[in-house]
């Protein structure tokens, strides 16, 4: 069976208004927490109502088979803001997932906002320290809001744990994302490097297994 592989873009209009809730994004304990800022929440989506329903206060883990850099941890993050679960851009981020995922009726999705940040122009920002990788569900999605006064960020896509197998690149451009097979297909994002005294890439990455 062909890997669900869907890319696209979102309108500008649509996704701008929620650049600025990445600015309220802190630091935090974890080994990525200086430059890799985060929220994350659990959700169920219910794709007819279109009804987001926040499972506040869940725990984020992964078993160190999928995550080399710091699996075993359970890590416990602020919930995404209500303002932000309001918003028409993060509806339509959490719509095209499930649709374009082709997900169950009614959905447990995990979403992590995520800004990472680049602080030295000399020095390159590692966003994705597990290397090229899977998460250990059925779906993955990545929609990148932004990428300011910095370079890179790029989504990559294999067919397999190896950089000679590259499927496609996704440019980090506003709106721009890309919905896939988790299970089938392995991704990396590419290193980061500010222009001048700081960059960031602002991006939501949202997983979800297909049964309950």
């Amino acid at each position: 069976m062909t890997a669900l592989l869907q890319v696209g873009n979102l309108p500008t209009e649509i996704i701008s208004p929620l650049c600025k809730d990445f600015d309220t994004l802190t630091p935090n304990l974890y080994k990525d927490g200086s430059y890799r800022l985060r929220r994350y929440s659990k959700i169920i989506y219910d794709k007819h109502t279109k009804e987001i329903a926040l499972l506040r206060g869940s725990q984020f883990v992964q078993s160190e088979e999928f995550n080399k850099f710091q699996g075993g941890v359970v890590r416990q993050y602020d919930d995404l803001s209500d303002e932000l679960l309001q918003s028409k851009g993060f509806l339509t981020i959490v719509d095209t997932f499930a649709k374009k995922g082709e997900l169950p009726d009614s959905a447990t999705i995990e979403i992590h906002q995520i800004r990472v940040v680049a602080k030295d122009p000399t020095t390159p920002t590692v966003t994705t320290p597990e290397g090229i990788h899977q998460d250990g569900y059925d779906r993955i999605g990545m929609f990148t809001i932004n990428l300011a006064d910095a370079q890179g960020g790029d989504l990559c896509v294999y067919k397999a744990n190896d950089k000679k197998t590259l499927i496609t690149t996704i440019p980090s451009k506003m709106g721009a994302y890309c919905v896939m097979d988790d299970d089938k297909l392995w991704h990396y994002g590419t290193d980061l490097i500010a222009d001048k005294q700081s960059g960031h890439w602002d991006l939501f990455v949202l997983t979800a297994s297909l049964s309950s």
